[in-house]
């Protein structure tokens, strides 16, 4: 992340980011469980966890890093 400052100084920090690794533990967890209670019960799975609600999240996050590209500029998500 920088920062530039009413001097117009720079400040730079790095964040490490891990959230990703634990989304996908949480993913997997999640779709193993799914997996062994369909086997057992029929259970059904949440709809806002179907594969067309995954595209549209995954459709914002990469409207969100065209518009960082373009340096904040309004840019068009996909639609699913």
């Amino acid at each position: 992340v920088s920062f530039y400052g009413a001097d117009g100084q720079c400040k730079s920090t790095f964040y490490p980011f891990s959230g990703v690794t634990e989304e996908l533990k949480a993913f997997l967890h999640d779709v193993s469980t799914v997996t062994v209670k369909v086997k057992e019960s029929g259970y059904k799975a949440e709809p806002r966890c179907s594969f067309v609600e995954g595209a549209r999240d995954v459709a914002v996050l990469l409207a969100m890093l065209d518009s960082g590209n373009k340096r904040g500029e309004l840019v068009p998500v996909t639609k699913y």
